[in-house]
């Protein structure tokens, strides 16, 4: 199983306090503004994750820029622009990558993720006409709020549909995902499988805290890898074999594969 599918504790329970701000407000306390989900592709996308809170580069510079404009953290988010197509670039390779290895330092990476999962509950609850569960919230940080929503929406109108028909972009760069032992999963099913180790996590309230719990000092010292999204090498050439074997099977395609 893809190690998308393994949330770890920490960024679980960040997630999971992130949707009770989401929640629908007590009668007559005033309501803050939700900020718009700004105009961008709604590719889902898998890259390799890394850090103890399994953020990929796109949406650790994204979420470095759009909500670290003070703290520790600041200092990375003004080396970070933004193209006018939405993508977000470090024009210094050095400090590109001292921004990257940034995701291993627990107290930056730990607000960072709290405060980019708050504004995608505020995003997210206004285009889906509901609070976001920790497992929305979990696509989001995933693949970005806008391919989230779209996801969701698939799976509110389509939930029955195969998902590796919908979902080409992620069928190219991570087939395993859509497949269950060569068996291609539906909307629902993906969906289900990406939120479960959410539904599965204890409530925030019958949880110590992280740092309560010295977590941070624990996370420190785990000799964490960058991981590319999926199983290793041998086990995605597998996956996308089957995946072109599938596509072929129903739509008639030969020769070589388009996933190469």
């Amino acid at each position: 199983m893809s190690s998308l599918f393994d949330v770890p504790l920490q960024l679980a329970m960040l997630l999971s306090l992130a949707a009770s701000t989401g929640r629908a407000d007590a009668p007559g306390a005033k309501r803050e503004p939700e900020p718009n989900l700004p105009a961008q592709q709604t590719a889902i996308v898998a890259q390799p994750v890394a850090g103890p809170f399994g953020f990929s580069e796109r949406l650790w510079l994204r979420a470095l820029k759009e909500s670290a404009p003070t703290g520790a953290a600041s200092r990375f988010a003004g080396r970070i622009f933004q193209t006018s197509g939405g993508r977000f670039y470090v024009p210094s390779a050095s400090e590109r990558d001292e921004i990257l290895n940034a995701r291993w330092d627990v107290a930056v990476a730990s607000r960072v993720a709290r405060a980019f999962a708050e504004i995608n509950a505020q995003r997210m609850r206004a285009v889906i006409g509901r609070a976001p569960t920790p497992g929305d919230l979990y696509l989001a940080h995933l693949f970005g709020p806008e391919a989230a929503v779209s996801l969701i929406k698939l799976v509110r109108t389509e939930p029955n549909a195969l998902a590796a028909e919908h979902l080409t972009d992620l069928l190219e760069s991570a087939p395993e995902l859509l497949f269950d032992h060569g068996k291609p999963l539906t909307m629902a099913a993906l969906y289900e499988r990406f939120t479960r180790p959410l539904r599965e996590r204890k409530p925030p309230s019958q949880i110590t805290s992280y740092h309560e719990q010295g977590a941070e000092a624990d996370a420190s010292r785990v000799a964490l890898k960058p991981t590319l999204i999926g199983p290793e090498a041998k086990a995605r050439e597998k996956a996308r074999a089957l995946a072109f074997a599938w596509r072929s099977e129903v739509t008639g395609v030969t020769g070589r594969t388009p996933l190469q």
